[in-house]
């Protein structure tokens, strides 16, 4: 398997690997530039023999973006990027898979919430998410638990037992 070393100048991190029976898997990744202090989404294309493109930019806002958890539904692939720096948790579809990504909506808004990702169990959509709720406090510190029927809509429920892994001090 290749080692992947980003330059000098950045650090990549939070891998997300599609691999669905095409020539190629796409790496999805953070890829943080030490000198804007900022990250953007993008993506590394690896043949099945190991050889792999550099990482092209799929999607840069003016604030921070890490942690690209991507899904498919039906024929279309959807992304949900970390945003927290902008205080939202963002969809977003593959309008050209997988270099062009348009603007869904916002999941939700006005929170700090870290490393959202979505699960499809009995029927629901479950979005598992840290959020820190107070300032000074870690979001790394207390888990969340949304459902809904559907995952592109605001109008996520919290889980009766909120905050799942709620750290006891």
């Amino acid at each position: 398997l290749p080692i992947f070393t980003p330059p000098a100048d950045r650090f990549w991190a939070d891998p997300s690997v599609l691999s669905n029976g095409r020539p190629q898997d796409y790496i999805f990744i953070e890829e943080y530039l030490y000198k804007t202090k900022k990250a953007h989404i993008s993506v590394i294309e690896m043949s099945k023999d190991g050889k792999y493109e550099a990482p092209k930019i799929v999607l840069d806002k003016p604030y921070h973006l890490s942690y690209p958890f991507i899904f498919k539904d039906g024929n279309d692939y959807y992304m949900i990027p970390e945003t927290s720096a902008n205080k939202t948790i963002e969809l977003y579809r593959a309008a050209s898979f997988p270099y062009k990504w348009e603007f869904v909506m916002n999941l939700m808004e006005r929170l700090h919430a870290v490393d959202a990702t979505l699960h499809f169990y009995e029927n629901k959509y479950w979005l598992f998410v840290n959020i820190k709720e107070n300032a000074g406090a870690s979001a790394w510190d207390e888990l969340f638990i949304f459902y809904a029927d559907e995952f592109s809509t605001n109008q996520w429920k919290p889980h009766a037992a909120n905050q799942i892994g709620r750290a006891h001090v």
